[in-house]
């Protein structure tokens, strides 16, 4: 049995305790659980891929604008193409890379929806699948937490389109489940491993790498051995790469310039708001269920209720659960664990939602991280009730949890459907400049038709003026320098450049307060299409790009 140990060690795997007792094995490793814990995966994610397969749409934020993006960098200086008017390709080493060179291989092959829902099914699983091998690290009694990353796998970030950030999140376990699990034998191989890992991690979001690399770095130093500076050391030069490219983005693009610098005022003056403690903690927690659940919550089903009742049932079990001898191992991992938890939620407590030019939704993308990062710390009980117990409870969760997503999307997609109606329009075609004025709800903390404009563009060449990737910093796309546009909206010279105007729903027609004359050439529901039908004036050409 010793020689079995000291394998299960060298390869990382997480059962080496040397403990033979019965009670012992049930809390560490129960006969048939790995290969029954592996089906109950596969099949819970079967399950919660098909959310983005059944409906018409996927009702992202920002997900029409990442794709309309590739196709603009798979497309670009095509002949008949007028992209080269209004757009320019940056070829520096910047972040948000990742999504946009995948999505652009993919419309290679597969139309333009399925590619991002492609996309969208391999992040899910990689958010789950991370989650359960960062757990594993710890023991496979902690393993049997995983589901709580299904339960959050559509969390704000995702329905908003972050999918940069949200691969940088699932590298982010994988990272920190590989540095634990090789913690004692890293090396050159680790080295390259974490490298590349690191690399990928900098071109899809840099909150991921700016986390991953000082918290695997704190796991090496809790960790139990000796050789601690040589572990260190090769982690440094495996996170070197990056995080020179990270020095070299930031200071481009002057984030800590004077007006960079503005969002560190921006961070939340906690401080003055201690006198009203209460208001204070009730507000946390609204936007924790915000950022976590209320893109799709629905008043009867309290999703964020629910899952905090089950999480104080899991806490109070693993209080009264007894101390398993097999866990000595782990415990100053846990330990570790424990303390990043506790850093990142005061990151949170103390961050500011916008950092201005340089980005937003800080507090937004941290909430998986502050909710999650608590897993390995949890004990629990050892007997076979209480174990069931809890996963049926998680089961319930999980199943209530999906119906109020597919009540979302099926919503959501209703909407996009009749916002896409004129897709077929003869009068859309031939990449006309399009702009699109619409209502939004306030209380919606997901605007799926925020970026809608951009389905008109994905697949006929049309140019959106409402291309907010093309007027930021971080972008692959971005607009010519006599084509600019403010983060705040469109002027009425961005106006003027357009040939078509969409509106929706209640908004006022824009077009009544423009110069030059617009003809309505499609009406359906809330839908109203507005197409320029006189000849453009010099003052309609003044904010045109020249092509090269």
């Amino acid at each position: 049995m010793n020689r079995d140990i000291d394998e299960n060690k060298r390869q990382g795997h997480e059962g080496a305790s040397g403990v033979d007792a019965p009670a012992d094995r049930l809390a560490t490793a129960p006969s048939g659980s790995g290969r029954g814990d592996l089906v109950w995966l596969i099949a819970l994610l079967v399950v919660y891929l098909e959310p983005i397969w059944v409906f018409p749409f996927l009702p992202t934020q920002d997900g029409p604008s990442h794709v309309a993006n590739a196709a603009i960098l798979l497309n670009y200086g095509r002949p008949g193409s007028r992209y080269a008017e209004f757009y320019e390709l940056r070829r520096e080493p910047i972040p948000n890379w990742t999504s946009h060179i995948v999505l652009a291989g993919l419309l290679l092959v597969v139309p333009p929806l399925i590619a991002e829902r492609l996309l969208v099914s391999a992040l899910v699983v990689a958010f789950v699948a991370g989650f359960r091998y960062y757990l594993g690290a710890f023991g496979p009694g902690v393993r049997r937490l995983w589901p709580l990353g299904l339960l959050l796998v559509y969390n704000r970030s995702l329905l908003m389109g972050f999918y940069n950030f949200y691969l940088a999140t699932a590298l982010f376990w994988i990272i920190l489940g590989y540095t634990i699990r090789r913690r004692d034998a890293i090396g050159r191989r680790e080295c390259l491993c974490l490298c590349g890992l690191f690399l990928i991690q900098y071109f899809s979001h840099l909150v991921g790498l700016l986390l991953s690399v000082p918290a695997a770095a704190w796991f090496l130093l809790w960790a139990p051995g000796k050789g601690r500076a040589r572990k260190l050391g090769w982690l440094t030069l495996a996170a070197l790469p990056s995080l020179c490219l990270t020095a070299y983005y930031l200071l481009s693009s002057g984030f800590f310039g004077p007006k960079g610098a503005l969002w560190v005022n921006s961070a939340r003056p906690l401080l003055n708001d201690w006198n009203n403690i209460v208001e204070l903690i009730l507000w946390e927690l609204t936007a924790l269920n915000e950022n976590l659940f209320g893109a799709y919550e629905i008043s009867w089903l309290p999703i964020g209720i629910l899952s905090a009742f089950f999480i104080e049932v899991v806490l109070v079990a693993s209080w009264l659960a007894k101390p398993n001898p097999g866990d000595v191992e782990y415990r100053p991992l846990r330990r570790a664990a424990l303390a990043i938890a506790l850093a990142f939620a005061a990151v949170y407590l103390v961050a500011p939602e916008h950092l201005g030019e340089h980005g937003g939704y800080l507090r937004t993308r941290l909430v998986p991280f502050v909710i999650m990062a608590f897993a390995p710390c949890v004990r629990l009980p050892s007997s076979r009730f209480g174990l069931a117990s809890i996963k049926v409870g998680m089961s319930a969760l999980l199943a209530i949890n999906l119906v109020s997503v597919c009540l979302f999307f099926d919503a959501a997609g209703r909407d996009l459907v009749e916002f896409t109606g004129a897709l077929n329009s003869p009068e859309l075609e031939g990449n006309l400049t399009m702009a699109s004025a619409r209502g939004r709800d306030p209380k919606i903390p997901v605007d799926y038709l925020h970026h809608a404009l951009e389905f008109y563009c994905i697949r006929g060449g049309n140019i959106s003026l409402q291309n907010y990737e093309a007027g930021t910093k971080h972008f692959p796309v971005i607009y010519r320098p006599e084509f600019t546009r403010s983060l705040n909206g469109l002027t009425e010279d961005h106006w003027r450049a357009a040939d078509v105007i969409l509106t929706w729903g209640s908004t006022n027609d824009p077009s009544t307060s423009l110069k030059g004359n617009y003809q309505e050439v499609f009406h359906q529901g809330r839908l109203r299409v507005m197409r320029r039908s006189a000849a453009n004036t010099p003052d309609d050409q003044m904010i045109r790009g020249k092509p090269e």
